[in-house]
């Protein structure tokens, strides 16, 4: 596969399926919370707004962390095809041919790439 088939591969639009059973179970525990945090002031049970508050802040965090996930796997694709146009261009020439200094770009790429998949998969 050449780089700008790669690349045209990943422009050419994102994977966007049916909802799963968890997408539909977050959304829903989101409305709830939204509700109860919109009577929490009329129940009258002691801090009962401040745990509905806590737990509706609970519920963005987690949707804040999908979507930084969600972001760094969209990176991960971004730097895998970077890679590849960089490894396409190099292909068949001589190591002569290749200027000592892309080989030193080529080379910390790689070595940024490779700390990045170790931070993206602690994050997972």
């Amino acid at each position: 596969m050449q780089a700008k088939d790669i690349i045209n591969k990943e422009a050419s639009g994102v994977d966007i399926g049916p909802p799963t059973g968890n997408e539909y179970a977050g959304q829903a525990a989101r409305g709830f919370f939204q509700t109860l945090e919109a009577i929490s002031q009329a129940v009258p049970i002691p801090a009962f707004g401040v745990a509905v508050k806590i737990a509706a802040n609970i519920i963005k965090a987690c949707d804040d962390t999908k979507a930084t996930l969600e972001r760094a796997d969209d990176l991960k694709v971004r730097i895998k095809t970077l890679v590849a146009v960089f490894v396409n261009e190099l292909k068949g020439k001589k190591k002569e041919e290749i200027h000592d200094k892309l080989v030193q770009d080529v080379e910390n790429l790689n070595k940024f790439v490779q700390n990045f998949f170790i931070f993206c998969i602690t994050l997972n």
